[in-house]
């Protein structure tokens, strides 16, 4: 779930002629949400400390803002006049619900990490699909390996092991080498 600040009327200063100014500490870092409600179409700015200033786009009465925020930094807003009402929508911090994990499933609750690939066994698998000539095998098990760690040794060992054998069976093909091919040259 989200945070947020609500920056009140209360909150804003006089910082001169016809400009104020409302200031907040970010405990998060990450793309904020600046939601003024009631604000009337003047200049204003949302200015997180050290970054650019992020402009307000106007939908009829209620301004928004998306500045960057870096956790311990003031984000500073600057308006012609105090906004009645003012949100900064914080992003969400990672955490287990109590509420939840008493109601749902435990794996729900707390997924499991998922395992470590087996390489090696995945490329035993499919060097003795290749030797049964089950071309489809050999590419099934090549695309899991690719899937779980596209830049091992291991995986780009098996690649080169399966091209150097279609290279010496020019007839043993599969209509799924064009997958094989683009999942190979895919970034």
């Amino acid at each position: 779930m989200s945070r947020a600040l609500v920056l009140s009327a209360a909150a804003w200063r006089r910082a001169g002629e016809g400009a104020w100014t409302a200031g907040a500490a970010l405990p998060a870092a990450g793309r904020l949400a600046v939601w003024a409600e009631g604000w009337a179409p003047a200049p204003g700015a949302a200015l997180a400390a050290g970054g650019a200033p992020a402009p307000f786009a106007m939908l009829g009465a209620t301004a928004f803002a998306v500045p960057q925020g870096v956790p311990g930094a003031v984000l500073l807003l600057r308006a012609a006049a105090p906004p009645p009402a003012c949100r900064v929508l914080l992003p969400a911090a990672a955490h287990h619900s109590p509420t939840l994990d008493g109601v749902w499933p435990r794996a729900v609750a707390r997924p499991a990490a998922p395992a470590a690939p087996d390489l090696a066994a995945a490329r035993a698998l499919m060097a003795a699909a290749l030797a049964a000539g089950d071309i489809d095998g050999a590419l099934g098990q090549l695309a899991d390996m690719l899937a779980a760690a596209r830049r091992a040794p291991e995986t780009l060992a098996a690649a080169a092991a399966l091209l150097a054998h279609l290279a010496c069976h020019p007839f043993c093909r599969s209509p799924r080498l064009g997958a094989l091919a683009a999942a190979l040259t895919d970034d």
